[in-house]
């Protein structure tokens, strides 16, 4: 099998908690218009953000459902509820892909995030071990011939995939966001 380079594509929700993905979110207001879909937002100063790399003392609020277009945009966010699942691309480092093969340590572990080369899209950074701020789940998502990503196709972290930068379903930590206890 070929190994196939997956593209850093915006953070998702997967659903969770029961309940549709529109009564999951909730209106806030964006700092200014460069809030793109899939980004990660905190507060600050009484609005929503896009989070920085590895902030250690900003909450999560969720992530960006829609893009902003100019300062105090109503935006649209998909909140880091307890045990809601998001997935995002899975990366080394900011500007290193994550190579193919057998993901089975990255599973249920804790990482951090970062904006994958230079791209402004959130990831999940494998090399961010301190500022952590989600748990990866079990399976990761690989594309299929065509080069597209399968709805509800799985593979176990456990397989070998020959796939650079998997997509993998992870929960916010709960301590790490405004919802967390």
């Amino acid at each position: 099998m070929a190994t196939t380079a997956n593209t850093v594509l915006p953070i998702a929700a997967l659903g969770g908690q029961g309940g549709t993905e529109a009564a999951q979110s909730g209106t806030y207001i964006a700092t200014d218009g460069a809030i793109v879909k899939g980004d990660i937002l905190i507060i600050a100063s009484g609005k929503v953000d896009e989070l920085n790399v590895d902030p250690t003392t900003l909450l999560i609020v969720g992530v960006a459902n829609e893009p902003s277009t100019a300062t105090d945009d109503e935006l649209n966010v998909l909140e880091a509820l307890p045990g809601r699942r998001f997935e995002a691309n899975l990366v080394a480092t900011s500007t290193t892909d994550l190579a193919s093969g057998v993901f089975a340590t990255h599973c249920g572990v804790q990482f951090g995030f970062t904006e994958a080369d230079g791209d402004s899209l959130a990831a999940i950074d494998v090399a961010e071990t301190g500022a952590v701020r989600c748990r990866t789940r079990n399976w990761a998502r690989q594309k299929n011939s065509s080069g597209a990503l399968p709805a509800q196709v799985h593979t176990p972290f456990a397989a070998t995939l020959a796939i650079v930068n998997p997509r993998v379903e992870f929960v916010f930590i709960a301590i790490e966001t405004i919802f967390g206890t």
